[in-house]
């Protein structure tokens, strides 16, 4: 999506599943791209979903951080990042109340 085309591209179905099950995308090209951006797309794709970031990494992540902080205001940002899903808190103990 950064680079406004799919990680994974395909004629048919059957040769999308194999690229996305092979873990297999399109790097990303240009000089608009910092490392960091590439490095964290390639984390977000890892084939082995135990090794890929996860919502809180990918939030703290400082690319992520500086972007986030250019947007909202501090309120805007503590109301916005208190929920428990985000803080990795076991929200079933809230909606089993």
């Amino acid at each position: 999506m950064v680079a406004l085309k799919h990680a994974f591209d395909a004629k048919n179905m059957k040769g999308l599943l194999l690229k996305i099950l092979k873990g297999e995308y399109a790097p990303i090209t240009g000089g608009g791209y910092s490392s960091a951006l590439r490095n964290l797309i390639s984390q977000m794709l890892r084939q082995n979903p135990k090794q890929r970031s996860t919502i809180n990494e990918i939030l703290h992540a400082p690319i992520i951080q500086d972007r986030i902080n250019s947007f909202l205001s501090d309120v805007q940002m503590s109301s916005e990042f208190s929920h428990t899903v985000i803080h990795g808190l076991d929200i079933k103990v809230f909606i089993e109340k």
